[in-house]
């Protein structure tokens, strides 16, 4: 399979972590993120909230990047290390990914992530309108 990457405010999202978009053939995009500035450092240190928008953030400029947005998302997997946020998380979610986004979602608890302070990590899985089903 092969893949291409994009680019953001004229440099590659990976590094230092903002979000990195990848492509398939197939017109899917994959987008993977943590609450992280374009420094590379973490945002909201502590404050679940914060990090939730930092994450979502992250990945609205990646999908833009891409030339999509919240409502081409089909998939998230998000992983947290502290279901008691589980209503905070909803409510940001719910703030980027409109309602009527058909978009299927896994919740993981995990022990930690690739930082210690780091308090959650968000993959999206997006396709261009034009490969979806029936068009």
């Amino acid at each position: 399979m092969r893949h291409r990457f994009s680019r953001a405010a004229g440099r590659r999202l990976f590094l230092p972590c903002l979000a990195g978009v990848v492509w398939t053939l197939a017109g899917a995009a994959h987008a993977q993120t943590a609450a992280m500035d374009a420094q590379g450092k973490v945002v909201g240190t502590g404050d679940f909230r914060a990090q939730c928008v930092q994450v979502f953030e992250n990945l609205r400029i990646a999908l833009r990047s891409a030339g999509l947005g919240f409502n081409d998302v089909v998939r998230t997997d998000m992983y947290v290390t502290d279901l008691s946020q589980l209503a905070v998380l909803r409510e940001v979610r719910a703030r980027y990914l409109p309602a009527q986004a058909q978009a299927t979602s896994t919740l993981l608890k995990v022990d930690g992530l690739f930082r210690p302070e780091l308090m959650i990590e968000v993959a999206a899985e997006a396709v261009l309108p034009d490969h979806r089903a029936g068009k």
